[in-house]
C-alpha cells in the first residue's frame, strides 16, 4: 500500500462573512488643503506657475505664495478663456501687481529715498495701502498718500537739502546720519519745517557749501564737481586745525580772487560790459517802465507788477549790481561831481565802450556798443517802450552840452 502524503492546511478562499468597516467622518477646517484639493488647485495653477512666478520676481523681486499663485492662475484662466494671448496675459499680471500697494511702496522709496524699503517700512505700507483700498482709493490716490508721507519724514527733508545746498545727493552714510537725527528732532516734537530748517543751518555751516557759496560770489557760477569735492577736502581739513566758518569762507574767497578766471571778469571792460548788458536786460523787461517818483532805481514793484527807472536811477542801479556805487545818482549831481569818479573820454564811438556815460544837461544814457545806447526815456510813450534800447548814440554826440564819462571800477 502506497504512503499518504500529508499537505499543508490551507486557508478557506473566502471568509464566512466580510462587513466591511464605516469610513471615519473627517471634519473640513477651513484653509486646510488635503491631498484632493491640492490636486484640484495643482491643476489650476500648473499652467501659469511659471508665468506667475516670473512676473512676482520681476516687479516685486520675490516669488508668489501659494495663495497669490492660486489667484493668478485663475485670473489667467479666465483671462485665456476670453481669447487673450500669453503676452496680454503677462500684461495683465503685471498691471495688477503694479497698483498694488506693495510695488508702489516699493516705487515710492526708491524714487523718493533712493532705496528699497526695509521689511518693516514695506510691512506698514503694505497694510496702510490695503486700508485705503478698502476706502475706495484709487491706486494714484494711494501713491500719493505715500510720496506725502515720505516727502514729510527726515530722511526725505535730508536728500531735499542736500540736493538744494549742495547740488548733489547725499551718500548712503550722510542719509543714515541725517535720517537718524532727524527722527530724534521729531521724537522731541519738532515739525517737519522745523527739521528742514536745522538740516539746512548744518549744511550751510559746513565747508562744502562755503566752497559753493565762495564760487558763486567771486565768479559768478557754481563750482564743478571736482572743484566742490577739492574744496571741502580743504575746508575739512581747515575745520580739522580748529577754523571757524568765517575764516574757512575767507580762505576760500582769497584763493578764487588769485584765479585767472576772477582776474578776467574783473578787468573794468568785462565789468562795465556786464553793467550795460544789465542795463539792457531791464529795457527788454516789458513790466519796466519810466518814472521819477515810483522807484527810480527799480527798486519796488507795484500792484501791476510793474518797476521804474529814471534816466540816473537806471544807470546808477546798473553800476550798484555790478557792486559799484557811483557817488552821485540823479543828472545835475553827476555833471558837478563826475571828475572825482569818472574819466572823460572823446566824443567818438570808437573811442567809446560799454558801459561808459553820455551825459548832458537835464539826461543820462549809457553806451552799450555799436553805435547805440540804452536809457530810461520818458513817460509820454507807451508803458513797454519807456525805458529803450537801440538808441541812436549820434542823436546825443552831436548835442554840444553832451559829454562821455567812463566810469572807474
Amino acid at each position: 500500500m502506497a504512503p499518504v502524503r500529508l499537505q499543508p492546511a490551507t486557508q478557506p478562499r473566502f471568509s464566512p462573512v466580510h462587513t466591511p468597516k464605516a469610513r471615519p467622518q473627517v471634519q473640513r477646517v477651513d484653509g486646510f488643503v488635503g491631498p484632493t484639493q491640492a490636486r484640484a488647485q495643482a491643476q489650476v495653477v500648473a499652467p501659469h506657475a511659471e508665468a506667475t512666478t516670473a512676473a512676482f520676481q520681476e516687479n516685486l523681486g520675490r516669488a508668489p505664495t501659494a495663495e497669490e499663485l492660486r489667484r493668478f492662475g485663475s485670473f489667467a484662466d479666465t483671462l485665456t478663456a476670453q481669447g487673450k494671448s500669453p503676452d496680454e496675459v503677462n500684461a495683465a499680471f503685471k498691471y495688477v501687481i503694479c497698483a498694488g500697494p506693495e510695488w508702489q511702496a516699493k516705487s515710492v522709496s526708491q524714487a523718493e529715498l533712493g532705496r528699497a524699503p526695509t521689511a518693516e517700512e514695506l510691512e506698514k505700507a503694505i497694510a496702510w495701502g490695503k486700508d485705503l483700498q478698502a476706502q475706495g482709493k484709487s491706486t494714484g490716490e494711494m501713491r500719493s498718500a505715500f510720496e506725502f508721507v515720505t516727502r514729510m519724514g527726515p530722511e526725505w527733508q535730508a536728500r531735499s537739502v542736500s540736493q538744494e545746498e549742495l547740488g548733489r545727493l547725499p551718500t548712503a552714510d550722510e542719509q543714515a546720519k541725517a535720517k537718524a537725527w532727524g527722527e530724534s528732532l521729531v521724537a522731541q516734537g519738532k515739525s517737519t519745517a522745523e527739521v528742514r530748517a536745522a538740516f539746512q543751518f548744518v549744511t550751510r555751516q559746513g565747508p562744502e557749501w562755503q566752497g559753493r557759496a565762495a564760487y558763486q560770489e567771486m565768479l559768478g557760477r557754481a563750482p564743478t564737481a571736482d572743484e566742490q569735492a577739492r574744496t571741502a577736502a580743504w575746508g575739512q581739513e581747515l575745520a580739522g586745525q580748529g577754523h571757524s566758518t568765517e575764516e574757512i569762507r575767507g580762505a576760500f574767497n582769497f584763493v578764487l580772487a588769485q584765479s585767472p578766471e576772477y582776474q578776467e571778469a574783473h578787468r573794468p571792460e568785462a565789468v562795465r560790459n556786464q553793467v550795460a548788458q544789465w542795463a539792457i536786460a531791464q529795457a527788454n523787461d516789458p513790466n519796466v517802465g519810466y518814472s521819477q517818483t515810483a522807484g527810480r532805481f527799480g527798486d519796488r514793484v507795484d500792484s501791476n507788477g510793474h518797476r521804474y527807472f529814471d534816466c540816473s536811477g537806471l544807470v546808477t542801479a546798473a553800476y550798484a549790481q555790478a557792486g559799484i556805487h557811483l557817488p552821485a545818482n540823479w543828472t545835475g549831481a553827476m555833471q558837478s561831481s563826475w571828475p572825482q569818479w569818472a574819466d572823460q573820454v572823446p566824443k567818438n564811438t570808437s573811442a567809446m565802450q560799454p558801459g561808459d556815460l553820455i551825459l548832458m544837461n537835464g539826461h543820462v544814457v549809457m553806451y552799450t556798443g555799436d553805435g547805440k545806447c540804452v536809457g530810461a526815456q520818458t513817460s509820454h510813450t507807451a508803458f513797454a517802450d519807456q525805458v529803450t534800447t537801440n538808441i541812436d548814440a549820434n542823436h546825443y554826440l552831436s548835442r554840444p552840452d553832451a559829454i562821455v564819462i567812463r566810469p572807474r571800477v
